[in-house]
């Protein structure tokens, strides 16, 4: 097989792959088509090695039932998966996850065989075919933040003006949102930072809140010490798991001193 070469069949009347699939008159075959896949993309899910396969598929309203599958190779790892179409004559934003049952799967080349699978109500038909593929890391459409404030508020409670001298100041600077494949979760990882304590009184946290079909959150201390540390927050749904798509996320950081505490937060929507 050669490096880029793609080999594609495609059938009127019958196809035979590893046995007859169809057998129809001229005229039935000529109403029957199988459905389209295009801007075919694979994935790599850091931390599972896994593969997540994203398309775009169509099928024509005279088909009753359609199908496509996808199977990937790539040195002693090897996944297949497979997913009905919806036949409106529509376009639709379309899924597989590629889990090898040995071995991992690594950004990088791999092999691939995808076929579609449409039938009428007298006539079936197939195409297929292989090749290879790229399977690319994560972008910043998968996993890393968009730069998109819908919203930010700072909320202070005080007991006099001017008591907030001892308030430190806290910084929290996002680096990535992803989803964890294996347990579901969605992890923030930031990078905080808050002011020395003044004569020991000073506190600072962080806290993430994503929203999806599912709720979570969960909240961290950040140490007072002026040194700048990365802090890893694990949203955990319980009772459920995170898929990919959009979220909205809520972030809000405290500052409290020995009588002022200081909220600041804000919201937006991203892609994992």
């Amino acid at each position: 097989m050669r490096r880029h070469a793609w080999r594609t069949i495609a059938t009127g009347v019958a196809v035979a792959l590893g046995a007859v699939l169809l057998v129809a008159t001229p005229a039935q075959a000529a109403t029957a088509t199988t459905p389209s896949i295009k801007k075919m993309e694979f994935r790599w899910i850091p931390g599972t090695g896994s593969v997540r396969v994203t398309a775009w598929t169509s099928c024509p309203a005279n088909l009753r039932s359609a199908e496509w599958s996808v199977t990937l190779a790539q040195r002693g790892a090897a996944a297949r998966d497979a997913a009905d179409i919806r036949c409106d004559g529509k376009r639709h934003h379309a899924k597989l996850l590629l889990d090898p049952r040995k071995g991992r799967f690594q950004p990088g080349h791999a092999g691939l065989a995808w076929s579609t699978f449409g039938c009428t109500r007298n006539l079936c038909a197939i195409l297929f075919a292989d090749g290879f593929t790229t399977i690319k890391r994560p972008g910043k459409a998968h996993g890393r933040v968009q730069a998109v404030s819908i919203s930010r508020q700072t909320s202070v409670a005080t007991a006099r003006a001017g008591a907030g001298d001892d308030v430190p100041n806290v910084r929290v600077n996002l680096r990535s949102i992803t989803l964890d494949g294996y347990t579901g979760n969605i992890v923030v990882v930031a990078r905080v930072r808050c002011t020395q304590q003044v004569k020991g009184v000073g506190t600072a946290s962080w806290r993430a809140t994503t929203v999806q079909d599912l709720r979570a959150r969960a909240k961290a201390p950040i140490p007072c010490d002026g040194e700048r540390h990365r802090s890893v927050l694990q949203l955990d749904p319980r009772q459920g798991r995170f898929h990919h798509g959009d979220v909205n996320m809520s972030i809000e950081q405290t500052a409290e001193g020995s009588k002022v505490v200081e909220i600041e937060s804000r919201s937006f929507t991203t892609t994992v």
